[in-house]
């Protein structure tokens, strides 16, 4: 089993599914936002489904309205829905009844010393907060070293909230992110099949043999 949550976010293909599946991850996310890269329609999300199981099944949402979340997690049967960052908390409000991890993006250009204001006001509607530094490329070198938000804070957050952080993560520095940090979960994202049923998995298994411990 491994040792802590993982969320494998924006699969778009069996092959990736599968493997994240084996390896027994808590969540497996599906980017519905149309127009990204790692688009994946509801028809494609719905046959890879129906080949895993075990893991809970996620629909990340761009700027959605809640009508259409919550038509689309109906139709689904997903397990949660994941919010952008953007997405207001009224939204949050209106779908509170379905499971929701709620995405914030630590930004190399804003400031960001008004998380924890964030974070207490979509609380009462959100189960997981997502937190990425992965978008902005961050690296964790400047996390530690607090230059883009305050690592003090950073540690606050992880330790007083459900937080699944989205790092660039190593074998290098594993060790050290969970022992500082001790998310509640890790986020992992998936990729493209370099052809069809086949990809190398090289960098994110050392991660995932790394989190593995025998039971």
């Amino acid at each position: 089993m491994l040792k802590t949550k993982v969320k494998a976010s924006q699969v778009t293909n069996l092959t990736d599914g599968r493997y994240f599946a084996a390896w027994e991850v808590e969540w497996i996310g599906f980017n519905f936002e149309l127009g990204a890269e790692t688009y994946v329609d509801i028809q494609k999300m719905k046959e890879i489904r129906d080949w895993l199981e075990g893991p809970k099944f996620v629909g990340e949402f761009g700027l959605t309205n809640a009508e259409t979340i919550r038509e689309t997690a109906t139709f689904l049967a997903l397990d949660f829905v994941q919010i952008n960052h953007f997405t207001e908390v009224e939204t949050a409000k209106s779908i509170a009844d379905i499971p929701i991890i709620k995405e914030h993006l630590i930004l190399a250009d804003a400031d960001n010393s008004e998380i924890e204001k964030v974070f207490q006001t979509f609380q009462p509607y959100v189960k997981h907060f997502l937190l990425d530094f992965t978008k902005s490329d961050i690296p964790w070198a400047a996390i530690k070293a607090g230059t883009f938000m305050d690592f003090t804070l950073l540690q606050k957050i992880c330790r007083e909230y459900s937080v699944i952080l989205s790092v660039d993560l190593t074998p290098d520095n594993l060790t050290e992110v969970m022992e500082t940090l001790n998310p509640y979960g890790l986020n992992l994202t998936g990729g493209e099949e370099e052809k069809v049923g086949f990809k190398n998995f090289d960098d994110i298994d050392e991660i995932i043999e790394a989190l593995y411990v025998e039971v």
